[in-house]
């Protein structure tokens, strides 16, 4: 017997993701996920995530650049102009007041979803 695990999201992006199970969030059926708002999953399937609710985007595409050194210690995917991830946490929202890079979050209007700030 397996044990339960909880798994909390939030302000992340999922892009291009592959698995054994197929694209988007593969998750144990020992697991629990949940959302804590303000995620971005290009294919949300089988996720239980929820398209518009608490700042979620489900099934639209992310819009990122190639991975490079963009600043910081490791490579990263910066959002591309037009991208849904830019400036789609209010400021208010935020819970981390850096990104990967160390860069002041939120840049914008707005956090963007995902590890670094356009």
């Amino acid at each position: 017997m397996g044990s339960e695990t909880s798994i909390e999201l939030e302000g992340n992006l999922f892009s291009n993701n592959t698995g054994a199970a197929g694209p988007g969030v593969c998750v144990s059926p020992d697991a629990t996920l949940t959302s804590l708002g303000n995620n971005l999953l290009e294919d949300g399937s089988d996720s239980g995530i929820v398209d518009g609710v608490n700042g979620d985007i489900v099934g639209e595409a992310a819009m990122v650049s190639a991975l490079a050194d963009n600043g910081g210690f490791t490579p990263t995917h910066l959002p591309a102009p037009g991208s849904p991830a830019i400036d789609a946490i209010s400021s208010g929202e935020c819970s981390v007041d850096a990104d990967q890079r160390g860069e002041e979050r939120p840049a914008g209007a707005g956090g963007d979803i995902g590890s670094v700030e356009q």
